[in-house]
């Protein structure tokens, strides 16, 4: 449970900050990033060496997360590239039903 809600989000958070930070014009993707970018890689500024031993321990089930992942990543991709405007909304708004009945249920 904890690779799919806490160590996956931490990689994910991690990964993207690396890859802006690593391309040639990263002080102007910085400079327009706001409070979207913020709150998605906050969890980046974590101990790197604690989620370094944490993904290493974990690091089976935090593969299979990843795949996962990975897997619906590629579900949106078909999206984008098909032009499905409707198939994104749909995944959208279920995201976001889903997210406010946790935040519901966790008050």
């Amino acid at each position: 449970m904890l690779a799919a809600v806490s160590h996956l989000p931490h990689l994910l958070a991690y990964a993207l900050v690396h890859d802006i930070a690593k391309r040639g014009n990263a002080e102007q993707l910085f400079s327009y990033a706001a409070g979207g970018f913020r709150d998605f890689t906050r969890i980046a500024s974590s101990h790197p060496e604690m989620w370094r031993d944490i993904c290493i321990a974990n690091r089976d089930r935090l593969l299979a997360e990843l795949a996962r992942y990975q897997a619906k990543l590629a579900a949106m991709e078909k999206l984008l590239r098909g032009g499905d405007a409707a198939g994104l909304e749909n995944l959208f708004n279920e995201a976001r039903e889903a997210r406010g009945r946790w935040l519901k249920s966790s008050s």
